[in-house]
């Protein structure tokens, strides 16, 4: 039981690492100028408009069974009524930035 828990702990912890790790690049990202930018579509999504996931694969080009699986799997932040998704606009344009490919010497500068 112990080892269990320590494997979670540790989980959680690189979990948690990984976090801070994404923060500081996107932190020196910032400071150079080279954030990923949404795409005109998606900056005129407001922050609290609902989509569901049939809405959300139109926006970003995805089958809609992709997005119910990211919403399941926890990818996309998404709320779930009856077994329904539904997804916050602010929450589409957070996935969209950190889902956003990065260049190899983008990628070098940060680390």
């Amino acid at each position: 039981m112990v080892s269990l828990q320590l494997r979670y702990a540790r989980l959680v912890y690189i979990k948690e690492e990984a976090f801070y790790l994404d923060q500081i690049n996107y932190e020196k990202e910032k400071e150079l100028g080279l954030t990923p930018s949404l795409n005109d579509v998606l900056n005129v999504i407001e922050d609290d408009a609902v989509f569901s996931p049939d809405q959300v694969a139109h926006l970003v080009g995805r089958a809609p069974k992709t997005v119910r699986r990211w919403c399941s799997e926890g990818r996309i932040n998404a709320y779930s009524w009856g077994g329904r998704y539904v997804v916050y606009g602010v929450d589409i344009k957070a996935f969209m930035k950190k889902a956003h490919n990065r260049k190899k010497h983008v990628k070098a500068i940060c680390q």
